[in-house]
């Protein structure tokens, strides 16, 4: 935005999606929209350690998984990965 990077935050239910851009990332970006007061479910995200300071249920996004097997295999010759 304006030449500045910027993160989209996505948070989502069964019935809501919410999102949320934000100059910073993480735990501080997420913060700000003020969404997690009441929140039990699980965070699905990628691998920044930011987002572990929640004390919540964390899962890792699939799609992430699934690009940094893509790089081991493909890049570095790991065939334990596909």
């Amino acid at each position: 935005m304006k030449g500045k990077l910027h993160w989209l935050h996505v948070f989502s239910t069964e019935k809501l999606t919410s999102y949320h851009i934000d100059p910073r990332r993480g735990s501080e970006g997420m913060n700000r929209l003020g969404l997690l007061g009441g929140f039990a479910g699980r965070l699905v995200h990628d691998f920044l350690s930011g987002y572990y300071l929640f004390d919540y249920r964390h899962q890792l996004c699939a799609a992430h998984l699934l690009r940094e097997l893509i790089y081991l295999k493909e890049q570095m010759d790991q065939a334990w990965a596909g």
